[in-house]
């Protein structure tokens, strides 16, 4: 895995620098929507992995409590680009186009880094949007009686409609496993550090009921103690 990561990246890069690999990838709408955008969308989800452990675990402490603004960022930098007139004006502007391999490396960044701070039903929240978007918008590019880019054919449109349905239903699959196995997994953790401090809450329980017991008792104890010598409140002699 360590090698595999590299080498994707590298191969996104080289894809995204050479325009003779490029350019026929985002010739068509299909193999731009379910092909290229997914794969710069993967690189920057694996780039959150590639730094050392301990800078890592430094980020993620230090991102922890902005887990909602990296999924907002994650939502509208991947789903800016599902909208057929940006895809028409990435096709018209080179500034635009790079602007969209940006958002959408940034967009797979933050989601890479707030699956790992970010509470289970806040991603559920955010990835069941863009699991419904994906859904809307490929039937609406299946459905649709014209075309709804002018850069593409009404065939290559349908092709990547039903592409973003079936790939949309893969990732809502996904995700309800994720939430299930991190749901289950923090209802875990939470009963096993509630059953490794039962003798530490037993003890405090007992404590708490024998200082009930014996509080007139203490009350006394303290009655006869000599106050000190020192201080504003000693009584006088």
């Amino acid at each position: 895995m360590r090698i595999v990561r590299p080498l994707a990246l590298v191969a996104v890069f080289v894809t995204l620098a050479v325009p003779a690999l490029r350019e026929p990838l985002e010739a068509s709408m299909a193999l731009q929507m379910l092909a290229l955008l997914p794969g710069v969308f993967a690189a920057g989800w694996l780039s959150a992995r590639l730094a050392p452990a301990r800078w890592q675990a430094r980020a993620m402490a230090a991102l922890r409590p902005h887990a909602l603004s990296l999924l907002v960022v994650a939502a509208l930098g991947y789903g800016l680009w599902m909208l057929p007139i940006a895809l028409d004006l990435a096709r018209l502007s080179p500034a635009v186009n790079a602007a969209k391999f940006a958002t959408v490396f940034v967009a797979g960044l933050s989601t890479g880094i707030a699956l790992r701070v970010a509470a289970w039903p806040l991603v559920l929240f955010f990835g069941g949007n863009m699991v419904w978007m994906g859904l809307t918008f490929g039937m609406l590019f299946i459905d649709a009686p014209a075309r709804l880019c002018a850069s593409y054919l009404i065939d290559d449109q349908r092709m990547a409609g039903v592409g973003l349905v079936a790939g949309s239903a893969g990732v809502g699959v996904w995700l309800l496993a994720w939430v299930v196995r991190r749901a289950g997994w923090s209802n875990s953790e939470d009963s096993e550090k509630t059953a490794k401090d039962w003798p530490a809450i037993a003890v405090n329980a007992g404590q708490k009921g024998l200082t009930q017991k014996g509080r007139k008792q203490q009350l006394r104890a303290a009655a006869t103690t000599v106050a000190p010598d020192k201080g504003p409140d000693r009584a006088p002699d």
